[in-house]
């Protein structure tokens, strides 16, 4: 990469850092994410809490369907980022859920016996309506994909 080519790609990442985590989206990143997942979910979130001094929300979450792995009737998700009273730290794009909303989650198992959502934001989706249909979305609002070219250049 030239420098100059360099320097641009460095100015874009600097400045997206200050407001998202940046990305780069590869070739299939629903079949990697598959592949790592050592469980995936759908489910109903149930609340919205967290043990003191923990620096990210846990999710009690209702399981209704298991599509890889093996879960019970309930499990805890953590999500890093966010937490509540004076410990908090912001990590953009971990993902939120409201109570009572319906997810598909791609899971990794925490150090600490909860699930961790794989891959921050990537590996949660969210159930919308859209046009009469109901789908599964990621949230990307606090998330920047780069693209590269076919020589792997920003």
């Amino acid at each position: 990469m030239n420098p100059f080519a360099l320097g641009l790609a460095l100015a874009f990442l600097l400045s997206s850092a200050a407001a998202a985590t940046t990305f780069v989206r590869g070739q299939r990143p629903d079949e990697a994410l598959a592949d790592r997942a050592e469980l995936v979910v759908v489910g109903t979130v149930l609340t919205r809490g967290g043990a003191p001094g923990l620096m990210g929300p846990d999710y009690p979450l209702r399981v209704e369907g298991v599509l890889l792995g093996s879960a019970g009737k309930d499990l805890g998700v953590r999500v890093s980022g966010g937490g509540d009273g004076p410990r908090r730290r912001k990590i953009w794009g971990a993902p939120q859920f409201g109570v009572g909303e319906r997810v598909l989650l791609f899971l990794a198992s925490g150090p600490d016996g909860t699930w961790r959502v794989s891959q921050l934001f990537l590996g949660a989706f969210h159930q919308v309506k859209v046009g009469g249909r109901t789908v599964a979305v990621r949230g990307f609002s606090e998330a920047d994909a780069l693209t590269l070219s076919p020589r792997g250049e920003v």
